[in-house]
């Protein structure tokens, strides 16, 4: 079930970007006007995702849970705040210098990748949900397709919990359980620790 309100925020990030698209079109600002196409294109892509998230979030599994974690969306944001640093450096380029135009390309295609990469990530997110009941290990997200997996806590052989450099500063992690030939992963945890204690103790 989705989180939040995925229209709302879909036009929240949309909206700005659409409105800069068509002032990029419309202002004759000296820099070139094409560069308003992308930008309405990503507004309205993200207004589009919000409006099919919502309509696309799965029934919640009937289950009685010990425990039900939620992916922590810092990660997302922090993408999402690192692209906006490109895209003002694309836009100072633009309208404050006079340097050939590939610099602020090469800028605006950073912009293009954090962004696609954190709004991707937030919405996997808010359609991700883990579930641990007294006899399995639940997970279930739908973003382009639906994947529902669960994994019975008697055939666990191994929990482990993994954190880069980046998550370890902001408290995030993932941990990973694996039974004979495949595993589940329990990803964007703002409680990594708790969960790893919680499901080696229903392992054991």
């Amino acid at each position: 079930m989705a989180r939040g309100a995925p229209r709302a925020l879909g036009a929240l990030l949309g909206g700005p970007s659409i409105a800069g698209g068509v002032y990029a079109l419309v202002a004759g600002t000296g820099a070139p006007r094409a560069i308003g196409y992308p930008l309405i294109l990503f507004g309205v892509a993200a207004i589009l995702i919000g409006v099919y998230v919502a309509t696309v979030s799965p029934d919640p599994v009937d289950v009685d849970p010990i425990e039900v974690f939620e992916p922590s969306q810092l990660g997302a944001y922090l993408t999402g705040a690192l692209s906006l640093v490109f895209l003002l450096a694309t836009l100072y380029l633009l309208y404050g210098t006079g340097i050939p135009y590939v610099w602020p390309t090469l800028s605006f295609l950073g912009f293009v990748v954090l962004f696609v990469k954190g709004s991707v990530r937030y919405w996997q997110n808010t359609l991700t949900t883990y579930y641990i009941t007294d006899g399995r290990i639940i997970s279930e997200y739908r973003f382009l397709s639906l994947k529902r997996s669960s994994i019975n806590h008697d055939d666990v052989t191994n929990v482990s919990r993994r954190q880069s450099v980046a998550e370890t500063l902001t408290g995030l992690g993932s941990v990973e359980v694996t039974v004979a030939g495949s595993g589940l992963q329990l990803r964007d945890l703002a409680r990594p620790a708790e969960a790893e204690r919680l499901l080696n103790a229903m392992s054991e």
